[in-house]
């Protein structure tokens, strides 16, 4: 039977959109290279076309082919997409890639010229098939997935759920959440997306997917979560009682200053952090979680207890509770103990870290790098230190954390293949025993995305350095590097800190600082006694007073991979005494040249002296110290500072208006610091 010339044309057209990738989400990797292995012994035929559908036959078996590769049928036992029809799809993707001259490539243009007549032909793979999600109406996305499917897309995208369009691949959306990769195919209707997740009925991440493409292209508005939206679960309180009832305790610490805390503000600090939890309000739960474990170190005099970052997260919660009183969206956050399934993951190990909180906790957390995605993931396990059976080095040595895991410790220096993982939206990973890890080899960091030019690093990440409500992403700070040399490094007695200067291609120096401390003495004792410049740094970018630094988490060192502050080998300790580490080390390097500008001064200035006032209370009268620079800085220009310095001055006598003018003013001025820091 003769097939028409536009038919064989529109099929091969489809092939040539129907990548590796594609092929592996219509079946499996594994069914993929079995039809490439057949493939390569003999090559399927087409016999035929009938009703709209291409009949071949591929390794003896009749295979029915249509315009949807999902609806592709095959004469085998299997009732699934098989690797016949993954073969048959190969087989006409090889012929629509024949070099031209050949009597296969002078066929297909024949028959490209003969469709060409034809006004009714889908669009070629060049143009982009998102154009039709973008105007498609709630309405037929309802009749298409589902009430259920469709409110629980709107909730994640509500809650900071993103996707990735990828400008160079039309078609491909990948979702950051679950690393699933949904595309649609030139010339097919939207409902015949591929996703990897190989559902063939609606999924959640089509669904999103297509609410992410109409945002981004459309302009649709990311819906807002109100505050009297219903929660899940039982609740302690209401949210519209929850939120009122923050922002007046907030405000009546605040009135009594920080110097006259009690042990009954902390513990209600820490009950209405529970209510936040019944609500469903998890952003704000560990906001008020921080503030009530910063109210207990202060009370306690612990030597970490610090009021200005007190006085700042009180401001950052008061700020909060009015954005979530007016429905701002994605600031309700996630839980972070929600995982997800993330399908089957291909990383790369990049090291870990010694982990101490201030409250309390000590454990390690190892650093990946999502292939797919292009982004960091993590694995951790933290722990009260108050257990006395729990040690991080030996759970760095030991087996797992996934089933065929030799250790974590191996998993941070391999490159490796996660089947059936789980993740969070912050991009932690499961420990679970259900999934299963394949090791592929060592790991090789020329793969991951690093930096060689200091001044790109500084203009791609100083947004995340800015002050916002929205919560930070652990992520945003964690920078690989790839030094070209190092220079000036040395102990600072004085500062009781490591420092080296790496120097990019440019020779343009960026400071790395280790504090002396137990966590990192391992650290400085491994960096101090290098022989040369590491050839890559992991690290995490700080933006202090001083400037930019880099604080070290691993390095390449060769062809090896140092975790600074975990043991290389089981039963040794990754703490230091402070007098060995400091006959070790070279002589104290000069000062950091790198200092913020003036203005930035006179905001840190005028910064200190609200916390200061944030200590005494708002019943004390307000310094004029402070009121003075305040004006300096809104004569230079920084305008946003005039509205709470006019409500302090106006609010004179009343101790509850001044509190909120207060912490408005710490907010701005933290992120008026932020901006000049970078700038300087």
């Amino acid at each position: 039977m003769d097939v028409p010339s536009d038919a064989l044309t529109n099929f091969r057209a489809l092939a040539r959109q129907l990548d590796d990738d594609a092929l592996v989400a219509l079946g499996n990797r594994g069914l993929l290279k079995r039809a490439l292995k057949a493939l390569a012994k003999a090559r399927p035929e087409i016999v035929g076309y009938a009703g709209e559908t291409l009949l071949l036959t591929a390794f003896g078996y009749e295979v029915h082919l249509t315009m949807d590769p999902a609806a592709a049928r095959c004469s085998c036992p299997s009732t699934k997409t098989c690797q016949h029809i993954l073969g048959a799809w190969l087989s006409l993707r090889a012929e629509s890639e024949e070099p031209e001259g050949s009597a296969e490539a002078e066929e297909a243009g024949d028959a490209d010229q003969d469709a060409s007549n034809h006004p009714d032909e889908p669009p070629g793979p060049e143009e982009d098939p998102l154009k039709a999600l973008i105007s498609l109406p709630e309405e037929e996305l309802r009749a298409w997935g589902g009430t259920k499917l469709l409110r629980q897309a709107l909730r994640e995208q509500s809650m900071g759920a993103v996707a990735k369009l990828d400008e160079h691949r039309p078609g491909r959306v990948l979702l950051a959440l679950s690393s699933h990769e949904v595309r649609w195919l030139s010339g097919q209707p939207w409902q015949a997306a591929l996703c990897s997740c190989h559902a063939k009925e609606p999924c959640i991440h089509r669904m999103l997917a297509i609410l992410e493409v109409q945002r981004q292209r459309g302009g649709r508005v990311r819906p807002a979560t109100s505050i009297d939206a219903q929660p899940r679960g039982e609740t302690v309180r209401s949210r519209e009682e929850l939120v009122p009832a923050v922002r007046e305790a907030v405000l009546a610490i605040t009135e009594r200053g920080l110097s006259r805390l009690s042990r009954a503000q902390a513990a209600r600090i820490d009950a209405l952090a529970t209510s936040a939890h019944g609500v469903d309000l998890p952003r704000l739960e560990r906001e008020l979680q921080g503030l009530a474990g910063q109210f207990l170190a202060l009370l306690a005099r612990e030597a970490h207890a610090d009021s200005e970052s007190a006085a700042l997260q009180l401001a950052r919660i008061l700020a909060l509770t009015e954005a979530l009183a007016s429905g701002r969206a994605g600031l309700v956050g996630l839980h972070k103990g929600h995982f997800v399934r993330a399908g089957n993951l291909e990383l790369i190990g990049l090291g870990a870290r010694h982990l101490s909180t201030r409250s309390g906790f000590v454990g390690i957390v190892c650093y990946f790098w999502d292939l797919k995605s292009k982004s960091f993931c993590s694995w951790s396990d933290v722990r009260d230190k108050s257990l006395s059976d729990f040690s991080p080095e030996a759970i760095f040595h030991a087996p797992g954390p996934w089933q065929g895991c030799q250790s974590p410790a191996s998993a941070c220096v391999s490159r490796f293949r996660l089947q059936g993982a789980w993740k969070s939206s912050a991009g932690r990973l499961s420990g679970r025993q259900s999934t299963r890890y394949q090791g592929t080899g060592k790991s090789d960091w020329s793969q991951v995305s690093a930096f060689d030019d200091w001044q790109q690093l500084k203009q791609d990440l100083c947004e995340s350095f800015l002050e916002s409500l929205r919560e930070s992403d652990e992520f945003a700070q964690l920078v690989l590097l790839r030094p070209s040399d190092w220079c000036e490094q040395g102990f600072d007695e004085v500062q009781q800190e490591w420092r080296a200067t790496l120097l990019d291609s440019e020779e343009r120096k960026l400071p790395m600082i280790v504090p002396g401390n137990d966590t990192h003495n391992l650290a400085i004792s491994r960096l101090a006694t290098m022989p040369t410049a590491p050839s890559a740094l992991l690290g995490f970018l700080r933006l202090e007073e001083r400037g930019y630094s880099l604080l070290p988490i691993s390095c390449l060192l060769g062809e090896q991979i140092h975790s600074l502050t975990l043991p290389a080998a089981p039963g040794l300790t990754s703490r230091r005494a402070q007098p060995k580490l400091a006959a070790a080390v070279l002589a104290h390097s000069p000062p950091i040249e790198q200092g913020a500008s003036a203005l930035a001064e006179t905001c840190s200035t005028f910064l200190q002296a609200l916390v200061d006032h944030c200590e005494r209370g708002t019943r004390a009268p307000m310094q004029v110290e402070a009121l003075a620079s305040g004006h300096s800085l809104e004569a230079a220009g920084l305008t946003l500072l005039r509205r709470p310095l006019q409500a302090l001055q106006d609010a004179e006598g009343n101790a509850s208006s001044r509190a909120h003018a207060l912490l408005h003013g710490l907010h701005l001025a933290q992120r008026a610091r932020s901006a000049l820091l970078i700038r300087s």
